[in-house]
């Protein structure tokens, strides 16, 4: 529409189509429109950003800016200063948008219900919490739980904390003429093993700081593996091993070495050999 006639862009029928399509056409709407609650809320769907051609009054609106929150946590940028501060509005919008925590005031930075909702929703908006929720365990766990890479912004007191325990992944091979050979290995944190797996694996949630716990759920599995229940084979689990690359952890040494065949996965704690697949 930002070609059409001042009618057109002022006929309510033709702009829903428009913003339906494409959030960004809110701009070339007429006054009345930018400030219509019907139009903003079908712009807004499509392209949270959209509400910065928004009236003032409308951006104002507690009300109708909490179901625009509620659809899309983003739009808490636009938001006037006394609505990033109303708790009860920032709590709809972190549920949605875990990220749009760094929208909202310094003092809801800091409140512990807001930023649990944040990083429930993405661990990494644990980046956006105060420095003395960086370092409490429990919001940092919960975001380890539900991104590994979480633990880049945990305060270094309780990074320390999580990464004393260690776990490595090893691919091994055989030559075809009775030796086995270590084809690569990964190492990482206890914490960003157990944030890889629970993108992985359903139901298999245990305390990140128990070793006994991940161990008797590696074992569990190996058992499963080899009792042939199918509940988690060798091949997700080598497909996993394929994956972790993407994820930001060191995988140096870990190429696929094309040619060889991969017989075996061995997954070590602190260097003490748990499972083989």
């Amino acid at each position: 529409i930002q070609f059409a006639s001042d009618e057109l862009r002022g006929d309510k029928d033709v702009v829903m189509a428009a913003v339906s399509m494409n959030g960004w056409a809110l701009q070339f709407a007429s006054d009345e429109l930018r400030g219509d609650k019907d139009i903003v809320m079908a712009a807004a769907s499509m392209e949270e950003h959209a509400l910065q051609y928004v009236s003032k009054e409308l951006l104002s609106d507690r009300e109708f800016m909490m179901q625009v929150v509620q659809a899309k946590g983003g739009a808490l940028w636009h938001l006037s200063v006394k609505l990033k501060s109303d708790k009860e509005l920032v709590l709809a919008a972190v549920s949605n948008d875990g990220n749009a925590l760094k929208y909202t005031s310094a003092e809801l930075m800091a409140d512990k219900a807001v930023v649990m909702a944040a990083v429930t929703n993405d661990g990494l908006a644990l980046q956006y919490a105060s420095e003395e929720l960086r370092a409490d365990k429990e919001v940092v766990k919960k975001a380890i739980y539900k991104e590994h890479r979480a633990l880049d912004y945990a305060s270094i007191e309780e990074k320390d904390s999580l990464i004393d325990r260690t776990v490595k992944l090893e691919r091994h091979f055989d030559d075809g003429y009775g030796t086995t050979y270590c084809l690569s290995q990964i190492h990482m944190s206890l914490a960003q093993f157990h944030g890889f797996l629970e993108c992985w694996v359903d139901d298999s949630f245990f305390d990140i700081n128990s070793e006994d716990s991940l161990i008797d759920f590696l074992k569990e599995e190996e058992k499963l593996y080899h009792d042939e229940t199918g509940k988690l084979h060798y091949e997700q689990w080598y497909e996993l091993m394929v994956e972790i690359p993407s994820t930001g952890i060191d995988t140096s040494g870990f190429g696929d070495n094309a040619g060889n065949t991969v017989d075996d996965l061995k997954i070590f704690v602190n260097n003490e050999l748990i499972v083989t697949f």
